[in-house]
């Protein structure tokens, strides 16, 4: 560690620095300084992708299930969970919260707020996986997935929205008027709105 510093601060090497923490992480992958300082490399050129591979990678390598640290430990992966997932990288974002929620009683405040994250890293990777099959041209497949996420989570802005974009007006009102029904007391007013918003697009 003390070389990738030296590397990274007084040469101004990051390269290279990066380089040596690649093979510390290689022999050590919880070593909690070497993600750090990754992480923080990420960040500052402005590689989100990255940035948010690193913080993932940091938070479920912090220690501790139990008490306050496994609080934070969870509260973390979850925050870090939803970088990813904006990010794009979906796949990371659900293993991680389904390790998190894995280890967390049933009932409990933080089991309720990480089923909710890995819906929403779920929800997102089965909209990006439709959104793939439909630029692929297999429009079928794209539906029978959003229509499955749906089904599975039927307040899901982003499959609704997606789905409405896919299939006939009628069928697309049906579905965005359905995951309105399903929308929870505490729904995102913002959600609400863009569900209300494209219902009324489609039938002006």
């Amino acid at each position: 560690m003390r070389l990738a510093t030296i590397l990274d601060e007084a040469c101004g090497d990051r390269a290279a620095a990066e380089a040596v923490l690649r093979e510390l992480l290689a022999d050590a992958p919880s070593y909690l300084p070497a993600l750090e300082r990754l992480a923080s490399h990420a960040a500052q050129r402005g590689d989100v992708r990255a940035h948010a591979d690193a913080l993932l990678r940091y938070a479920t390598a912090l220690p501790g299930d139990r008490g306050p640290a496994g609080d934070a430990r969870r509260s973390m992966i979850a925050e870090a969970a939803r970088i990813a997932t904006a990010a794009g990288n979906h796949t990371a974002a659900v293993r991680a919260l389904e390790a998190a929620a894995a280890t967390e009683p049933d009932g409990s405040e933080h089991a309720l707020a990480l089923s909710r994250a890995l819906d929403a890293a779920r929800g997102a990777r089965g909209v990006a996986q439709a959104e793939a099959a439909a630029a692929a041209g297999d429009l079928d497949a794209a539906e029978r997935r959003l229509r499955g996420l749906l089904g599975a989570q039927p307040y899901s802005v982003a499959a609704a929205l997606a789905l409405a974009d896919l299939v006939p007006p009628a069928a697309a009102v049906g579905a965005l008027r359905d995951a309105l029904e399903a929308a929870p007391d505490d729904a995102e007013p913002t959600d609400v709105a863009r569900l209300v918003f494209r219902t009324a697009q489609l039938t002006s």
